[in-house]
Order: C-alpha cells, then structure tokens, then sequence
C-alpha cells in the first residue's frame, strides 16, 4: 500500500522498464511533422533507431542518420537525441527529401 507522503520510483529513468515514451515510434507519433514518412525513413535509415551508428563506413549518425557537418550546419541540440533528430527531419526534409534514399 502507498502512503500520500512516500515518494515514488521513477522506473523509467532507473532504465528499470522499457518506457513507450521514449520508443522512437512513439516520438515519431508525436514530433514528427509527416509521421508516416517520417517512420518509413527511420526504418530505412536505423532500423528504427536499432543502429544508431552508419554500419556502411560513413560518420552518419542517430534515428535518420545525419552526418555530423550536416548537422552542425542545420540543426540544433544533440546529434544522438531522437527528438533533436525528429525536429531537424522535419526542417530538413521539407527542404532536401532527396538527402534520404528512402524517401
């Protein structure tokens, strides 16, 4: 039984559970401007974020796979954060769908 005054255990920040909040489908669903285009791409690009580094040889990296001068140049936050990543996708790919060979 839990008294009102007893704290309560954050299992998820304890990396005690897996937390569907921070699944990168769920992010998607929630950042992402065309979240059906943006799933289809990360799927493509990470296996939805199972690789988080390019397995090809290149410096790309994270949830899309942004190389790191592309990234210094245009977005913002950190480069292995899937909601940094979802937010530049969305800029970016407005822009330049052709970057990303699985659009």
């Amino acid at each position: 039984m839990l008294w009102f005054n007893e704290p309560q255990t954050d299992w998820c920040q304890l990396n005690a559970v897996e937390c569907v909040e921070e699944r990168p489908e769920y992010l998607i669903e929630k950042y992402a401007d065309e979240p059906i285009t943006a799933k289809r791409i990360a799927i493509c690009e990470s296996q939805m974020g199972k690789y988080r580094k390019n397995w090809q040889g290149s410096s790309a990296e994270g949830l899309f796979m942004f190389m790191p001068k592309t990234w210094n140049a245009y977005c913002d936050g950190d480069i292995k954060d899937d909601i940094s990543q979802i937010k530049c996708f969305n800029k970016l790919y407005k822009l330049r769908p052709e970057w990303w060979e699985c659009s």
